[in-house]
């Protein structure tokens, strides 16, 4: 319905929403209140605390824990049930913990929240809340006002509006009352205002056309309110759980009947073997430590201003190939500077800092004759206001306050010395605005606008101190300097005065004062950040609704736009067809002059092309394509309907704190690699040596005792393990993170080529020092408890050399630091300590069935242990040396 309506005069647009001129009846008012509701968004409700716990059973690994510990309740088995349920909760409780924090936070940087606006309702002027706005209310709005509601302007002068959040145009826009010939996009609306836009000068009436879910602003919200794709690490997870499910449930099933009908276990036997097969198989410390490692560097990106949202978007964020980056805000300051001056015909620079330069070299513009004139035009010329950098205003003209401030000029000094009599207010049409200041009964008029403008209502030109007669030359000079500040990617206004006394009329016969160029710069640190991630791998693409040229001027700065790279604008990519454009996207590195629909079809191909994308936004322009996004990263400053598509926030809007978010989600990564290949080497090396105990009768003729207790692999697996995983996952960050490619991470942790020879390697070694201290032990042990013991520790030890080997892939643990993971070193010496109570402690005598140990099995057990890690010690070195033992 809004969309019609611009194509009404306001008379139509008045009857169509049955609104008489004066305004609605308090009555009507009610009761359209009743019948369409509230104009407020239904904010999409934060999830409660057992909610978000009740998210975290989705795992089909837990699914397999919980299945465990089903079968050893029924086998009495209370102790290991117990354990196994125990950790399962720990791993929710930690998961909801940081889930939950990054909720609330993420609430409490949300905007939207009621205001009072004012209504003309029956002939007279009300005050309400913003909530109370109904379809037909006719709402006053000035400068600084929030637009409440969309709506079709019936009355205004003067009107530009900030609509940067809705359709990127970073921009101010011009208004109008006149109907429109026919209905165009979002952004050539000149007759409508949206919710949640700014007025950044003059007046309107607006007539309300839509409310709440109605408003472009809250069809966006609806859409990203639904439940966003798993992210790639979920995918992983999921599809992991499952393989390792099936050859569970597959290793259970053949064990069963090859043990009841082919090697004569009874039910019970088999049950137990059953139990031990499946703890074996599956790493009960999985999910804990993979939580605990994304949660870790949640913190250590809160702490470079990143709120994560979602502790999957972490490891997400470590490969992603793609970062699509919005300009303004995240590679620029987002605040516009005065970049050049072109006064008397020549060039003069600011530079950041303050200072100036013409021609390379130093120069001081008080010293130039006629600066003085152009800095008061510009002043005076001006409806910012003096330290307000808000964007209640005009970027530019807060630019040119600020910019004067230091030579001394205030345009509240400035203005009493020579107060404003009237004005001629910008219009897109004109491109001009001036000023009439009164000073001794004089009148000075001030004019800016358009370089090519302001030239033809000038006669005169400021020259060495003195007015001439301006000439074609002038001009051709003066226009070349403006199309090349603007090829420079700089707004360019130009500055004129005259005094009444010397002109009756106000369109011409002024003297030409000079050009004032604008930039909004880029951040220092942008060019860096760029440049990590390219040596990272990572392309950064800029897509940006700025024009071309300015936006080629920041992507050559920040060092994205390279030789051969492409521009494309939004225009040229809608007359190339679909596969054009995926061939396109190989090369391009700046998107320009594109819309929110443009954003969202580049995400889209660029993940048909099988690239893992990150999107930068702020605006609700930006929603669809950084829920459409593998991960989306909102701006802190930017609307709530951003943040609550996005899985990342920065709170300082900055590029490098995404790119830092990045090194950390890879050494997430290298962390859960890590632990996975220390834990999967143990259950590898459990299940070989469990198979070869239960086909004994087939392998050697006769039953040999099992070797391993169930409640011995739950102990390896939970204590042993669950001590040194966790430590683990602490692993400080390796120094070459950011020069791998993305695609060395893309296998992720489940299971890259290192990852497999790691687990192969250990599980051979460690099996087959097993195996020959088992058979050793089944003949001269005292006992069967004390041959089981003996293996029961070695298994332990050797679990403890191998968290140590699994720290590095071919550097030496010494050359890392053999003591440089503080946390894993305490890890261990726990492990040590719980083992010999295992070991030595009657309790634990009765639980584990074990017995002390003497000398000679020490010596065995320490023995066997270290060789695992002189061995592997012996294989990096030959790594290290680009011979690989292991292919």
């Amino acid at each position: 319905m809004a969309r019609e309506f611009c194509t009404l005069s306001t008379q139509q647009a008045l009857e169509e929403l049955q609104t008489p001129p004066e305004g609605l009846s308090d009555a009507e008012a009610a009761f359209r209140l009743a019948k369409f509701g509230k104009n407020t968004l239904e904010r999409k409700r934060m999830p409660g605390v057992l909610e978000i716990f009740l998210r975290q059973f989705r795992s089909l690994i837990i699914l397999i824990l919980f299945f465990a510990a089903l079968v050893s309740f029924f086998l009495d088995d209370i102790l290991e049930a117990g354990i196994i349920l125990i950790l399962v909760i720990l791993n929710a409780v930690i998961g909801a913990y940081h889930e939950f924090r990054a909720e609330k936070a993420l609430d409490a940087l949300k905007k939207f929240q009621p205001h009072e606006v004012k209504v003309l309702r029956g002939g007279a002027e009300s005050i309400i809340n913003s909530e109370d706005l109904v379809l037909g209310d006719i709402v006053a709005l000035s400068a600084g006002d929030k637009v409440p509601a969309d709506g079709r302007i019936i009355d205004g002068a003067r009107l530009r509006v900030d609509e940067s959040t809705l359709t990127g145009e970073s921009n101010s826009v011009s208004k109008i009352t006149d109907a429109l010939q026919k209905e165009p996009t979002l952004a050539e609306r000149k007759n409508m205002l949206y919710s949640g836009t700014l007025i950044i000068s003059g007046r309107a009436l607006l007539a309300v056309s839509a409310t709440d879910a109605q408003t472009e602003l809250g069809k966006v919200y609806e859409k990203i309110s639904a439940e966003r794709e798993h992210f790639p690490i979920q995918k992983k997870m999921d599809e992991f759980s499952r393989r390792l499910g099936a050859i569970t449930l597959l290793g259970v099933a053949v064990l069963s009947l090859f043990g009841v009908f082919l090697l004569s276990y009874t039910p019970t036997e088999i049950l137990k073997i059953a139990v031990a097969q499946a703890v074996s198989f599956v790493p009960e410390g999985l999910p804990i430590v993979v939580t605990i490692a994304l949660a870790l560097s949640v913190f250590e990106m809160a702490k470079k201003n990143a709120l994560t949202r979602k502790l999957q978007a972490i490891e997400t964020i470590g490969i992603v190939g793609v970062i699509c980056v919005d300009k303004t805000g995240t590679l620029t300051q987002n605040r516009m500077r005065v970049q050049r001056v072109f006064l008397d015909f020549a060039d003069f620079e600011i530079g950041e800092s303050g200072k100036v330069a013409c021609e390379g070299k130093p120069a001081d513009l008080l010293e130039q004759p006629h600066f003085v004139e152009l800095l008061k035009t510009g002043v005076l010329c001006n409806d910012a206001v003096d330290g307000d950098s808000s964007k209640h205003h005009e970027p530019v003209e807060t630019a040119l306050l600020e910019f004067a401030l230091p030579f001394g000029y205030e345009k509240k000094k400035l203005e009493a010395m020579r107060q404003r009599t009237g004005e001629v207010p910008f219009d897109p049409k004109n491109k001009y605005m001036i000023t009439m200041n009164r000073k001794d009964e004089k009148t000075h008029f001030n004019l800016k606008g358009a370089p090519e403008v302001v030239l033809s209502m000038c006669s005169k030109i400021l020259k060495r101190g003195k007015a001439h007669p301006i000439t074609p030359k002038h001009k051709k000079i003066i226009l070349a300097t403006t199309e090349k500040y603007a090829r420079e990617g700089l707004r360019v206004m130009a500055f004129a005065y005259k005094n009444a006394e010397r002109s009756k009329t106000i369109d011409n016969d002024y003297q030409f004062a000079g050009l004032v160029a604008f930039q909004d710069p880029l951040r220092a640190e942008a060019k860096a950040a760029v440049q990590k991630a390219r040596e990272a791998g990572i392309r950064v693409i800029m897509i940006t609704g700025d024009h071309c040229l300015t936006a080629q001027t920041i992507a050559r700065e920040a060092g994205i736009l390279l030789e051969r790279g492409t521009v494309i604008t939004g225009e040229e990519m809608e007359r190339m067809g679909e596969k054009t454009l995926l061939r396109e996207l190989a090369r391009v590195q700046v998107f320009a002059r594109v819309t929110s629909e443009h954003k969202l079809k580049i995400i889209e191909l660029l993940k048909k092309r099988g690239e893992i994308v990150a999107m930068t936004g702020d605006g609700v322009n930006d929603a669809l394509a950084l829920k459409k996004a593998d991960v989306g990263v909102a701006l802190g400053s930017g609307t709530e309907v951003a943040k609550e598509a996005s899985d990342i926030v920065l709170l300082d809007d900055n590029f490098s704190s995404l790119v830092d978010a990045v090194e950390e989600g890879r050494h997430s990564a290298m962390n859960i690699r890590r632990v996975v290949k220390y834990l999967f080497s143990t259950n590898f090396t459990e299940v070989l040596f469990l198979f070869i105990i239960i086909f004994s009768p087939v392998l050697f003729g006769t039953y040999l005792p099992l070797a391993l207790l169930p409640i011995h692999i739950l102990y390896v697996n939970l204590v042993t393990d669950g001590l040194c995983d966790v430590t683990l996952a602490t692993e400080k960050k390796s120094e070459n993170l950011m020069n791998k490619p993305p695609s060395y991470f893309k296998g992720g942790a489940f299971f890259s080529p290192d990852v497999m020879k790691f687990i192969l390697a250990t599980s051979l070694v460690s099996f087959t020092l097993l195996i020959f201290t088992y058979f050793y032990y089944l003949e001269h042990a005292s006992s069967i408890g004390h041959m089981r013991t003996v293996v029961f520790t070695l298994l332990s030890f050797m679990q403890l050399w191998s968290a140590i080997n699994a720290r590095t892939a071919s550097k030496s643990v010494f050359e890392a630091g053999f003591f440089s993971n503080r946390y894993l070193v305490g890890g261990i010496a726990v492990s040590i300590v719980v083992q010999l109570a295992a070991i030595y402690h009657p309790f634990f005598n009765e639980v584990l069935k074990t017995v002390p140990l003497t000398l000679f099995d020490w010596a065995v057990v320490l023995a066997g242990s270290t060789s695992l890690f002189m061995l592997f010690e012996i294989i990096k070195y030959f790594e290290r040396r680009g011979m690989s033992i292991i292919s």
